[in-house]
């Protein structure tokens, strides 16, 4: 029976030429589907709310990173387990993660309407939903026997598939014993990170709410739950990276300039000092709560993700690189496009048209037919405006909507025009360096 499993079930998708985007779009097809579900067949209460614009930063950006979270930390525990190839554990699991669209499938069965479902705002859901898998207590409110077959399932999916794939007996054993904690540790991180976090900076209370709802530079406590989710799957996706291929992780990073990604991070860090010190008389109250320095820290690593992306998407298209690394700098300038897309979201609506505008400076520098990189003004002047506007997009989170019309012109000038000029500078100092020097991106 297992070997008949694994023939039909299991090879065919490990062994798919499908590119890991593929198996990403499809997974985050699942999240959306099973997000609308709760909201159309489960008592109201998630899935959907009031307002679209919460229910479209709950359906598109929140909830699917908890699932990613989810399913990341569990691709990474079942590779340490069994030892298996990361790859092709990733594609398994992203294809049958569609059991997550059994409970607002069949929790309507057991009660008409639905369950009134919700997000574990208190760490004491998680535990009693935990303690009721296994049949420890009674099902907490917010949860559903659709979640318990769901769990259930997914753990005996997961032995299964640790057992076939594990490569020494004793990985076996071992991979099959911690199939339940796989999944235990994979849900109270996803679930419980944002508790934690709430509980640290709420001054040890159990209750989260609370916190999330303070307002601040960041408004929305949806966008304030992803982010929380959102700035540690950053690395656990370079961790799932680096397992998945090394030498392409290396070659990544061997591109990096680290002149460029420093300047990113400073001038998306100076914005938000910028803003600060302009408007604080005006705007009272702000820096108010914890989030609004994780906004900080989260616009720094903004810096660095587009930053990185730009250099990804002009190694991708520059003709002096093999057509195999041209292929894998275009994935991951694709990715961390999105990533960076993500992180403007969750600081807000302007700072997300503020750094699409700087992939546009990003895309007329390196992308055919224009490729004015080639050019050493027109090269140093988009670069220029593109830290410019990452500076822009720091200053965002107190200007908001307002932030080119309150941004000072001198300001403006007293940041682009020095910037125009040292990249002037480097790019005639590069290019009497030597043609390939700023590709390679390594001393001579």
């Amino acid at each position: 029976m297992f070997k008949w499993i694994d023939r039909t079930f299991i090879k065919p998708v490990e062994n798919s030429k499908m590119p890991l985007g593929t198996f990403i779009l499809i997974a985050y097809g699942y999240m959306v589907v099973r997000d609308m579900l709760e909201g159309v067949l489960e008592t109201p209460g998630i899935g959907f709310a009031a307002t679209t614009i919460i229910t479209i930063e709950m359906l598109l950006m929140h909830f699917p990173l908890f699932y990613f979270m989810l399913f990341i930390v569990a691709i990474l525990l079942i590779h340490f387990s069994t030892g298996h190839d990361i790859r092709k554990i990733t594609r398994v699991l992203f294809i049958y993660s569609f059991i997550i669209l059994i409970a607002p499938l069949v929790d309507p069965l057991f009660r008409s309407g639905g369950y009134n479902l919700a997000y574990p705002g208190d760490p004491r859901m998680i535990l009693q939903g935990i303690k009721a898998s296994f049949g420890l207590g009674k099902l907490h409110y917010g949860g559903a026997p659709g979640m318990l077959i769901e769990g259930w399932l997914g753990v005996i999916l997961v032995a299964v598939y640790s057992g076939l794939r594990a490569r020494k007996r004793w990985r076996k054993v071992l991979s099959i014993l911690l199939a339940p904690v796989i999944l235990v540790v994979a849900v109270f991180i996803a679930g419980g990170l944002q508790q934690i976090v709430g509980a640290i900076f709420g001054g040890g209370s159990i209750g989260i709410a609370n916190i999330y709802a303070t307002g601040g530079l960041i408004g929305s406590a949806t966008r304030k739950y992803s982010l929380v989710l959102l700035l540690p799957l950053i690395p656990l996706i370079w961790l799932g990276l680096w397992r998945y291929s090394r030498e392409k992780v290396r070659l990544l990073l061997r591109s990096l300039k680290p002149f460029l990604l420093v300047l990113s991070a400073l001038a998306a860090g100076a914005g938000f000092l910028f803003g600060w010190l302009n408007l604080r008389d005006v705007l009272v109250g702000v820096p108010r709560n914890p989030f609004d320095y994780i906004a900080l820290f989260a616009l720094l690593v903004l810096g660095v993700l587009a930053g990185s992306a730009s250099l990804f998407f002009g190694n991708a298209y520059d003709p002096a690189v093999d057509a195999g690394a041209r292929r894998t700098f275009r994935r991951a300038a694709g990715g961390l496009f999105v990533l960076s897309i993500l992180l403007a979201w969750c600081l807000g609506y302007t700072a997300l048209f503020i750094v699409i505008a700087f992939f546009v400076c990003g895309l007329v520098l390196h992308i055919p037919p224009l490729r004015l990189s080639r050019f050493a003004v027109s090269s140093s002047f988009f670069y220029a405006l593109g830290m410019f506007i990452l500076v822009a997009a720091g200053y965002s989170m107190f200007g908001m909507e307002r932030t080119l019309s309150v941004f000072p012109w001198q300001l403006g000038l007293a940041v682009f025009l020095p910037l125009w000029a040292v990249f002037l500078g480097r790019e005639f100092i590069l290019r009497r360096a030597g043609p390939r020097f700023e590709e390679e991106g390594e001393e001579r």
